[in-house]
């Protein structure tokens, strides 16, 4: 399991090494990472993560044309993202493969494909912006409940085998938008 308890007003950071949000960690004075330096959080099979509060970013990384990674990745948990900020990553946000995924008051942006969901997840009061790509896909059951997908290439796409249920989702300003 991993439990991430942080505050409102202080947040727990999963991010670079190069990151100077808590000060200047690796002594080389002013710096900034890129996306995709340091690889991701993932969940296995039975494993259970209850995250509230916390920033992930400048992670995602690719180390190859065919290998990436998610910055959060669920292959089978149960996991619970509660105000939980994921940002400036390479390829995908958060991504789950098998279990259930929770994310309330979230903030998913600048990135390549914002949340892509094999499996269940529910969404409340999200926003997803600024992906470069697709900013929600899923194939699974998912309940979407006053979400944002705004200054995305693409909202989403759901898949034809899919249960889905949305109420009170806003889109704006994305280049292509299907829902």
């Amino acid at each position: 399991s991993l439990v991430v308890d942080g505050d409102d007003n202080d947040k727990v950071y999963f991010t670079s090494l190069i990151d100077d949000v808590g000060g200047d960690t690796n002594e080389d004075g002013v710096s900034l990472p890129s996306k995709s330096s340091w690889r991701n959080v993932s969940f296995s099979q039975g494993s259970r993560g209850d995250i509230k509060n916390a920033i992930f970013r400048y992670g995602g990384a690719t180390v190859s044309p065919y290998a990436t990674f998610s910055m959060i990745t669920n292959f089978g948990g149960d996991v619970v993202l509660d105000n939980v900020h994921v940002s400036h990553y390479g390829h995908t946000g958060i991504s789950q493969e098998e279990g259930s995924l929770k994310i309330s008051k979230g903030l998913v942006s600048d990135g390549g494909n914002g949340i892509s969901i094999k499996g269940k997840i529910e969404m409340v009061d999200t926003l997803i912006q600024n992906q470069s790509d697709y900013g929600f896909t899923f194939q699974g059951d998912a309940i979407l409940k006053n979400n944002t997908f705004k200054n995305n290439w693409i909202v989403g796409v759901v898949d034809i085998n899919s249960s889905f249920q949305e109420e009170g989702t806003c889109i704006r300003v994305n280049t292509f938008a299907s829902l």
